[in-house]
């Protein structure tokens, strides 16, 4: 493909789109970017699950090591070739190392990356400009094939003939409903990473109560109101000096019996769990855990 100069023109057919409350028409066709789904992957994955974050963060270190280079009929190096020169340095903001760290870390949080192309004056492809999901999203033709794309930042609207944008699917997955967009592996993975982020959440607040999981308290008879005082201030949360929550040791008298109603840390069997979860979302991005 000569990304350089290839011109193709496809024309919409006409047809009418009916948006869904998502954002996303019905019949095949995308309106507007799917920026909820997109944050959903970043927020619930990216920002909050460390092996997630590890998992991109791979992609993003070592897959923009080798440089791009255009090779001629005899396979010898053309530094000085045009497209060589672009993708050293795709566009003013970012060198060629950058350029591709965005682009696997779009790749890597929701399957697509979008690469808007800015012509020169000759028709030529001076720069390339790298968009996720957020932003950016194919419209289709009544025969399901793709000939623009939606570009969507806050009230600026604009319609990309797909001449102008290179369209890079992950190596991964495809979405099986609609072949023309990739699928991240956080969307594969994603029940794992639900789980870990509750057990985490989990960890976090029985280290939060001093390891004192929930549990209901029990008296033989009427509790005084001066008792039931000193027992809710003895529950209330605390702040030690690193500002984390603690929970002040409570004591029990009067033939009163603490019955826990959660798990603790051992019977959540959470060291094994955390390995499984660990395998299973390394699994999903094809990195050996």
């Amino acid at each position: 493909m000569n990304i350089l100069g290839f011109e193709i023109s496809r024309k919409n057919r006409g047809g009418t789109n009916i948006v869904s409350p998502h954002g996303r028409n019905v019949g095949g066709r995308i309106a507007y970017p799917n920026k909820q789904g997109y944050l959903s992957n970043v927020n619930e994955g990216y920002n909050k699950n460390p092996i997630v974050a590890a998992c991109v963060g791979l992609y993003m270190s070592t897959l923009n090591e080798p440089p791009l280079v255009a090779l001629n009929d005899d396979g010898e190096l053309q530094p000085s070739h045009p497209l060589t020169l672009l993708f050293k340095s795709p566009n003013t903001r970012m060198g060629q190392a950058q350029f591709w760290q965005m682009v696997w870390m779009y790749l890597g949080l929701s399957g697509n990356c979008y690469l808007k192309k800015v012509r020169g004056g000759l028709n030529q492809v001076v720069e390339l400009y790298p968009y996720s999901d957020a932003f950016v999203a194919p419209k289709l033709d009544n025969n399901g094939w793709i000939y623009a794309y939606t570009f969507q930042s806050g009230t600026t609207v604009e319609e990309w003939p797909a001449s102008n944008v290179i369209h890079l699917v992950s190596p991964l997955y495809r979405d099986a409903l609609k072949a023309y967009m990739g699928l991240s592996p956080i969307d594969v993975a994603w029940d794992k990473i639900a789980t870990y982020n509750e057990l985490s959440a989990t960890i976090y607040s029985l280290a939060a109560s001093n390891a004192v999981p929930s549990g209901i308290l029990t008296a033989p008879g009427d509790i005084p109101s001066q008792q039931v005082t000193l027992l809710e201030q003895q529950l209330e949360k605390r702040k030690d000096a690193q500002g984390k929550a603690k929970t002040k040791p409570l004591i029990l008298g009067s033939g009163m019996q603490y019955n826990q109603m959660g798990l603790d840390a051992q019977k959540l069997q959470a060291t094994e769990l955390f390995k499984e979860l660990e395998t299973a979302i390394c699994g999903a991005f094809r990195i050996g855990s």
